[in-house]
């Protein structure tokens, strides 16, 4: 059965447009006729050069490269998606199947001193696709200590909390974390591995949009809160896991004091067990004032489906200004791109992790305890009687049909 995705309708107004099908059918089938690479290898680059937002003269370049610079592309593009990965709390030393880990690790590109910094056979491949300014243009920070890491992430907080007035914009839930689309780790300073996450971006999205994200969220802009959003304790964990996805829609400026997002899940299966008090409406989900003060709606409780809106909202575009959309489609592309590498969480590992976050809350997990002392909307969990869906057709991806766990892209 045909189905839409939701890339077809949201996820694509902030980032540049994708490449030309054509130019990248003819790369992907040089890399296809490419003798000596393996089949990870192969995998890896076939799965990321369609899906490529970049200038047409680097998938020209990527043509020509020789089987040694596209095993070294396989291996930049494995480690920055891997980089991404390791935000939703995966492990570098694990993630990814076994083939990618007994295939892809021709050089070991984890560590700083596998390489002479005079012969670096990755800068070379960088400037032969035409990106090689990254090393000169504006990426470099310095290394922050620990304190001032902490002291940063405080402040980060400290924004959200005060733009959302305390509460999640999907659940209305006062017990609340705060998410980074892209984290201090990477963004608020430069090592030898984290290049790898920037010079995969400059291959990904373009050189222009890189300086773009940088300028939102790299170096000390990592902190400011449009580089984040507050989110209910368990929809945080699932956004870093990219089990759910935040898709802008059109009409952002800088001095924005709204914008609708559409929410989309990774499995039907999560629908029925995360609830929101906000009305269907986005224009009855909150009120703004005369003079300016937003004043919050409540509707009675129902299930987050797929495909919601919800209005975004500052109490001050300038000092606290709105999440980002082009880091939010960021989000999506890269979880996109992790899900069909294969380096994502498997159903079967999923369904497991799912099935014991449920039988904690049936057993009187702290978190749900404090949610039902505090009235809060999510303790309604709408579970089945034996706590578990061993369905597949349960599952389906963001454009919310199909039988796989993997994201729409």
């Amino acid at each position: 059965m045909a189905t839409t995705t939701s890339q077809s309708i949201f996820g694509n107004h902030y980032l540049p447009a994708r490449c030309s099908s054509a130019l990248a059918d003819t790369a992907v089938q040089a890399v296809e006729y490419a003798d000596q690479l393996s089949h990870p290898h192969r995998q890896i680059l076939v799965v990321v050069i369609p899906r490529m937002h970049c200038s047409e003269n680097v998938l020209d370049c990527i043509t020509y490269l020789t089987a040694v610079q596209m095993k070294l592309l396989a291996e930049v593009f494995y480690t920055g998606l891997l980089l991404a990965w390791n935000w939703g709390g995966g492990d570098l030393n694990s993630s990814g199947s076994a083939s990618h880990q007994e295939s892809i690790s021709g050089v070991d590109i984890m560590q700083e001193d596998t390489l002479e910094a005079d012969n670096d056979p990755f800068r070379e491949l960088v400037e032969a696709l035409g990106v090689h300014q990254i090393f000169s243009d504006g990426l470099a920070s310095s290394v922050a200590s620990a304190s001032a890491l902490k002291r940063r992430s405080d402040v980060h907080s400290s924004e959200c909390r005060n733009r959302q007035l305390g509460k999640c914009y999907v659940t209305f839930s006062s017990l609340v974390d705060c998410t980074h689309f892209l984290p201090h780790s990477v963004a608020a300073k430069t090592t030898y591995t984290n290049s790898f996450f920037w010079i995969f971006l400059a291959l990904v999205v373009g050189c222009d949009c890189l300086e773009t994200i940088w300028k939102i969220a790299g170096g000390r802009n990592s902190w400011r809160c449009r580089n984040g959003v507050l989110l209910d304790i368990a929809l945080h964990k699932m956004f870093d896991r990219g089990d759910c996805v935040l898709l802008p829609t059109t009409g952002y400026t800088d001095m924005s004091a709204t914008i609708d997002v559409v929410f989309c899940w990774r499995t039907a299966d999560d629908t029925a067990f995360h609830v929101t008090c906000r009305p269907n409406d986005p224009d009855e989900q909150i009120n703004i004032t005369a003079d300016g003060k937003i004043e919050y709606r409540t509707s009675a409780v129902r299930s987050i489906c797929n495909h919601d809106r919800f209005r975004f909202y500052t109490t001050d575009p300038k000092k606290y200004p709105l999440p980002h959309p082009l880091l939010l489609e960021l989000h999506h592309m890269l979880w996109g791109m992790i899900a069909a590498a294969g380096l994502g969480e498997t159903n079967s590992a999923r369904k497991a992790r799912v099935h014991g976050d449920r039988k904690r809350k049936r057993s009187g997990h702290p978190q749900l305890s404090t949610r039902k002392r505090s009235g809060d909307p999510q303790h309604h969990l709408e579970e089945n009687e034996d706590g578990d869906n061993d369905d597949d057709d349960d599952l389906q991806d963001f454009s919310g049909s199909g039988n796989n766990a993997k994201i729409s892209c």
